[in-house]
């Protein structure tokens, strides 16, 4: 073998290494020897050269349409979605929950309505399925039980006393849930992690200590997004991603601003993301324009990226093309739940799609 040769075969053994991996235009995805994929949402690369190697047909099935003139018992506007099993899903917006069919999006049935009485909710928060029962979380810091098949009512139970507000609950493996704080009240941590009987197993290592960010609107804690078949918590302290189980908060994706950034304030703001599969769906907010980019975390590669500036009328540069009906259309995703994707169309205020990851 000459030296060009092995020169060659090297440096590709050595970039298929973990940690070596890095795609897409100027290393926008680049992957540790600890696991932790660190997306550069700034950094050197240019987030204002497209790139368009992403198409929703090529990776995902329609499920359904979501129009404002749609029977309401059917995908409405700006739902949330949690499995209820492999063909239904819970779909929860601010004022119900429903289990729809994924086959077609017909209704399957209900789980309370808005109200103050028993069984009733002011807000819901987030809604998911255990032991066959489907627990409803109420903004009143309050999470309702129903049976699952026919929606009765069980029982409402109050998550702590009320000195603490607007949390919600969220299932994690076993029999052990996370409750989440949106205002915490002077408390260190920002979520607890209790067992079946509603006992402390720990408390959050998380502490949101940027508020300078947080003021800004950055990613901070106070919400989290489902990641496959469990949550993670965004923390503006070093802007991570992190998985959250019963024992421990794991480090998953990192933020890099890069030249976005400032010593006095970030130039660039990740304004919103979810995760379907195995990409990585966000919104940036920069100072002159804000940017929609899709990363595959598995294969380690920006997908798509495009820029639209403020006050800007081309609309199309702002979402995802995908081919309907003979007509190109662009959608930007809203919500992501497992292998379920949501989006908006960019052009109109109440059409949304619902897709499935492709088999």
């Amino acid at each position: 073998m000459n030296a060009h040769n092995y020169l060659t075969g090297l440096a590709l053994a050595l970039a298929l290494l973990p940690g070596c991996r890095r795609g897409g235009a100027d290393g926008f995805v680049t992957k540790g020897p600890d696991g932790v994929v660190t997306l550069a949402v700034g950094a050197t690369a240019d987030l204002t050269k497209p790139v368009t190697d992403f198409r929703l047909e090529d990776y995902y099935e329609p499920v359904g349409e979501i129009l404002p003139s749609d029977d309401p018992r059917t995908f409405m506007r700006g739902m949330n979605f949690a499995y209820y099993d492999a063909n239904t899903v819970l779909a929860y917006s601010g004022d119900r929950v429903i289990r729809l069919s994924l086959a077609d999006g017909s209704f399957q049935g209900e789980y309370g309505h808005k109200g103050r009485g028993p069984g009733e909710y002011t807000m819901v928060l987030s809604a998911f399925v255990r032991d066959g029962r489907v627990y409803v979380n109420d903004i009143m810091s309050t999470y309702h039980v129903y049976e699952g098949v026919d929606g009765h009512h069980l029982q409402d139970v109050p998550l702590f006393d009320k000195t603490q507000q607007f949390c919600a609950l969220y299932p994690l493996e076993g029999d052990y849930s996370m409750i989440l704080y949106a205002s915490t009240a002077g408390k260190k941590q920002v979520f607890d992690i209790i067992d079946g009987s509603g006992n402390l197993v720990r408390e959050s290592s998380l502490q949101d200590d940027n508020e300078e960010i947080a003021q800004r609107g950055g990613i901070r804690i106070g919400y989290s997004i489902p990641l496959g078949e469990g949550w993670g918590v965004p923390s503006d302290r070093d802007r991570t991603l992190y998985r959250i189980s019963p024992e421990r908060d794991t480090p998953w994706v990192r933020f890099d601003y890069g030249r976005y950034s400032s010593t006095d304030s970030p130039l660039m703001v990740l304004e919103r993301f979810s995760v379907s599969g195995p990409f990585f769906l966000a919104s940036l907010n920069g100072e002159s324009s804000y940017f929609r980019a899709v990363y595959d975390l598995q294969r380690c590669r920006l997908l798509f990226v495009t820029e639209n500036l403020r006050n800007n009328t081309r609309a199309e540069r702002a979402g995802i093309p995908y081919e309907l009906d003979g007509q190109t259309l662009f959608l930007w995703p809203e919500f992501a739940a497992r292998d379920l994707l949501i989006c908006r169309n960019v052009h109109t205020a109440d059409n949304y799609y619902c897709f499935r990851l492709k088999k």
